[in-house]
């Protein structure tokens, strides 16, 4: 089994906030939605054309297999954002509890944002993340959360190779000051193997699978699932 290590010199984060496998970080919704529902409204019908599956999102596997892969780094510190939106470009002053963001100009990624040409910041991580030799991480923020305050923008890192921690750069979405808790899933870790690929393109006939349709439900989860460990 591979390892992927996180070091860190900061103590509160090594007290209170390590990272953990993010199946231990299921959205408070995702928790709470049933595994099937047979409200009319949600799923008119449960057979014959057009008949729509009365299983929710918790029943799909490859939406399950993302939400539970890979590893999360949440904020230490409580951290009070204040945007303003009194000049374009519009800038954002930050007033924080035991660490301060840095910041990049809209200039460094000339993309509007909401219209507005807003600057980005730089969450300060605290954790080395360090992967066996061949092994990179991908840094994604948790999709599933569906956070609407910030973006915390994905990259890819060779671990194995850089020996500093990878801050997170983002941009803050709201137009209102708000409380970045700490314990908030931030970003996901995904360390992955680097290798070299080849591709295909064809066009070709796509022959049913009978053993799709013999089965009611659970399909995928059956007949072609395999089973990821982060621990």
């Amino acid at each position: 089994m591979m390892k992927i290590e996180f070091i860190t010199n900061d103590s509160l984060s090594m007290e209170l906030y390590k990272p953990e496998p993010v199946k231990k970080h299921f959205p408070e919704w995702f928790k709470e939605t049933p595994h099937a529902t047979f409200d009319p409204l949600d799923a008119p019908s449960y057979g014959g054309a057009g008949s729509v599956s009365p299983y929710t999102i918790t029943s799909c596997v490859p939406v399950k297999d993302y939400m539970t892969s890979g590893y999360i780094i949440r904020n230490t510190y409580d951290v009070v954002i204040t945007p303003l939106i009194d000049r374009d470009p519009v800038d954002f002053c930050d007033y924080t509890l035991g660490e301060k963001l840095e910041f990049h100009r809209h200039g460094q990624c000339p993309v509007a944002i909401k219209e507005k040409r807003r600057d980005y910041f730089k969450y300060i991580n605290h954790w080395l993340v360090k992967t066996p030799p061949g092994y990179s991480c991908m840094f994604y923020q948790p999709e599933y959360f569906f956070e609407s305050r910030f973006r915390l923008f994905p990259g890819i890192v060779d671990t194995d190779s850089y020996n500093m921690p990878v801050n997170f750069i983002g941009t803050i979405l709201a137009d209102e000051s708000f409380l970045l808790e700490a314990g908030t899933p931030l970003m996901v870790v995904f360390p992955f193997k680097r290798e070299e690929w080849d591709s295909d393109v064809k066009e070709a006939l796509i022959k049913q699978d009978n053993r799709f349709i013999a089965k009611l439900s659970k399909v995928y989860r059956t007949l072609c699932h395999t089973k990821k460990v982060y621990r």
